[in-house]
């Protein structure tokens, strides 16, 4: 499905600490900085790439051996739209709640117990050109949708009982979604007309609006002063440095490496690192098709911006396809011909090991996730954990797909390379 056309338009204390373990030596992988304290268990999966500085990363230890598939879950029949997907899903006070990607359909927002897959409530967006995946903090489920009347708004439901708070509009056109990012009493949400949008979780009312010439599949990062979205402003392509509380633009510092946009979608976040710095894709990205749940054409580099200084710090030397992640002062990404999952160093880019898939898995897709000790891949046939002391296969699971993993220490497979096929596995990890 073509997409129609569409209009323009990370507190300081987390980066401290980044930087001290940043300095430390030793560590699970070779050559890395020592791993932050292990907790006792992760904590929930409550937006795209787990958190607000989307870092991907997991702070717990687990053994490939205790791996099983517990449940499945499939989205409902019966809404002849023609996607029958469903979206990235996010986790909480003990469910994990999942969307339906739609075009012109019904849309609908499910609550599942992580213990065994069964439904605890659906809540019912209603006749929708398209929905998003959701967000989860403090007992809310945050879901972006846009009607057929090209309204869009995020839709905030009570995680116990499926019950309505409020809702948040955004300007847009025809929008498709990542995860609104939820901070510090914020709810951060980019808009496809190119704005970046701060309500309050309280009640949903708007704290402040800024443009930021982004586009739609984006979603700001944020720490406790500032938030980050990279677009394309009059001056070109660069990443935005707003401040939390005001709005107001402190920095822009632009990107000299990419070449042309497409017009459409970013398919990215800025991803916060443990010094002082953001890593971002150069460039946007597009599908071609009108699905939250698909994934860009496009491979990218990825730039890494030090925002002490407000200029570029490294660019990758190759370019990726799939959502990087951050643990431990090395950044993990997967590129495309050959297929190759690079660990690079956080500080300047180098690459520290590679690890090649079977010669069956002919490219990697969707995201990374990295805990203490494997970094969890998809290929287009399935997905792999990688031990990070060997840099060897450990486990692997015949879906590929999108990739969460819970408070519950369970694996979240919504299936599909590129697009959703309207399932979702379970994977209990310890």
């Amino acid at each position: 499905m073509t997409r129609r056309s569409q209009a323009l338009r990370y507190g300081l204390a987390a980066i401290l600490a980044g930087m001290l373990l940043a300095c430390g030596g030793g560590g699970d992988g070779a050559g890395l900085p020592a791993p932050p304290p292990v907790t006792d268990v992760p904590s929930d999966w409550a937006t795209f790439q787990h958190d607000a500085a989307h870092t991907g990363f997991v702070n717990v230890r687990f053994d490939p051996s205790q791996f099983s598939r517990i449940w499945s879950w499939s989205r409902p029949a019966g809404d002849p739209e023609p996607i029958g997907g469903i979206n990235s899903v996010a986790t909480g006070s003990g469910k994990v709640f999942v969307s339906k990607d739609i075009y012109f359909g019904q849309g609908a927002l499910y609550a599942l117990n992580e213990s065994d897959g069964s439904l605890s409530w659906t809540y019912s967006l209603g006749a929708m050109a398209s929905a998003g995946p959701p967000a989860f903090a403090a007992g809310i489920v945050y879901v972006p949708s846009t009607d057929p009347t090209e309204h869009c708004v995020i839709w905030a439901v009570d995680s116990t009982n499926g019950t309505y708070r409020y809702k948040m509009p955004s300007a847009c056109q025809w929008s498709a979604f990542l995860a609104p990012t939820v901070l510090g009493g914020s709810v951060l949400h980019t808009s496809q007309a190119g704005a970046v949008y701060s309500y309050s979780s309280a009640d949903g009312s708007l704290q402040w609006s800024a443009p930021a010439g982004a586009y739609d599949q984006a979603t700001p990062a944020a720490d406790g002063l500032r938030v980050y979205q990279y677009g394309f402003n009059a001056s070109g392509p660069a990443l935005g440095l707003f401040d939390k509380t005001t709005g107001a633009l402190t920095a822009s510092i632009a990107d000299p490496f990419a070449s042309g946009f497409s017009g459409y979608s970013m398919f990215s976040a800025p991803m916060l690192g443990s010094m002082g710095n953001a890593i971002v894709f150069s460039g946007g990205g597009f599908s071609g098709r009108a699905a939250s749940s698909s994934e860009q054409f496009e491979s990218r580099i990825l730039v890494s911006y030090d925002l002490a200084r407000k200029a570029v710090a490294w660019r990758s030397a190759n370019a990726y396809l799939t959502h990087p992640a951050i643990a431990s002062g090395a950044i993990y990404a997967a590129r495309n011909a050959p297929a190759t999952l690079d660990v690079m160093s956080e500080s300047d880019g180098h690459l520290l090991w590679s690890w090649t898939p079977p010669t069956a898995d002919t490219s990697f897709h969707r995201n990374i996730v990295v805990t203490r000790n494997l970094a969890f891949v998809s290929t287009d046939a399935n997905v792999y954990a990688i031990d990070l002391n060997t840099h060897q296969a450990v486990w692997q699971y015949g879906k590929p797909g999108m990739l969460a993993i819970s408070a519950a220490s369970i694996l979240y497979i919504a299936t599909g390379a590129t697009v959703s096929d309207g399932n979702l596995v379970a994977i209990k990890l310890k």
